[in-house]
């Protein structure tokens, strides 16, 4: 059997290579948690080391409402290698959804090519009422929303 310092810089080494294989960039690795419990069915010990994985990032700009509700977001390394192609708008709002800010009953109102290389998309969020209309701004190569801004 593996002693626990063994068994975490197996653990290390295995999340190092998996995030290395998943995401582009260099990230921190940091061990969080970590239990060792018997499993009465593989008649083992079995060791499970949690991770939490950071990104290092420049500054990011949010605005919030007096509620508290965030109305706009920019990230500017989110505008970096960006080469424009045409969205359909379900891949649209799978994007935007990313954002927390729409929900399901969210639509594409208009979406097209900025000045730049970006795709640039109003979506419209039904509440009764009225309705909550927000442009965001989608890095086409990431699939990543750099910015959004909801329109009064």
């Amino acid at each position: 059997m593996l002693s626990n310092g063994e068994l975490h810089s197996l653990a290390q080494e295995v999340a190092d290579k998996g995030i290395a294989r998943m995401l582009e960039g260099s990230f921190d690795v940091i061990p969080v948690q970590d239990s060792m419990e018997w499993d009465s069915i593989l008649h083992r010990q079995v060791f499970t080391q949690l991770f939490n994985v950071w990104r290092t990032f420049d500054e990011l700009h949010f605005e919030a409402s007096p509620n508290g509700e965030i109305i706009s977001f920019r990230d500017e390394n989110r505008f970096t290698d960006a080469k424009y192609e045409c969205m359909n708008n379900l891949d649209i709002l799978r994007i935007c959804r990313t954002t927390g800010v729409i929900g399901p009953k969210a639509f594409v109102e208009a979406a097209a090519k900025d000045s730049g290389e970006m795709l640039v998309a109003d979506i419209v969020e039904p509440f009764p009422g009225k309705s909550r209309r927000i442009r965001f701004t989608i890095n086409p190569t990431s699939c990543l929303v750099a910015e959004f801004q909801t329109m009064e």
